[in-house]
């Protein structure tokens, strides 16, 4: 009997930890407060699996979009291109002499990629 209470005892703690492991991802809901707490308008939208969130500021015209796909893996690959277009991107704008403000992050499922501040300010 001790040994079966053992060892529920640690399949309960391993449940815990992964649960809160799990959960420390950024989360489209999360972002989309933060973003209208801040003054952003937002749309939302939603295409089969995937959730797409667009953030604007109306004062100056800049946007960022957060997309979260259905699983990591997706979004790691996703994430892999945005990447290389935005640092292939920077450098034709830094052979240019433009300064370039866009971004681009992942967490878990969630990408989001647009204005630098923006997602200074949602992320």
């Amino acid at each position: 009997m001790k040994k079966f209470i053992k060892v529920i005892v640690l399949a309960m703690a391993f449940i815990l930890v992964f649960a809160t492991l799990a959960s420390c991802g950024k989360s489209i809901d999360k972002i989309q407060k933060k973003a209208e707490d801040a003054g952003y308008k937002v749309n939302t939208q939603t295409v089969g699996s995937i959730s797409v969130l667009l953030i604007r500021d109306e004062d100056n015209g800049t946007a960022a979009q957060v997309t979260e796909y259905e699983d990591a893996k997706t979004a790691k690959e996703a994430f892999d291109a945005a990447k290389e277009l935005m640092d292939a991107a920077k450098d034709l704008a830094e052979t240019a002499g433009v300064e370039y403000k866009q971004d681009v992050k992942r967490s878990g499922k969630v990408i989001i990629s647009g204005d630098a501040d923006i997602i200074k300010k949602v992320w």
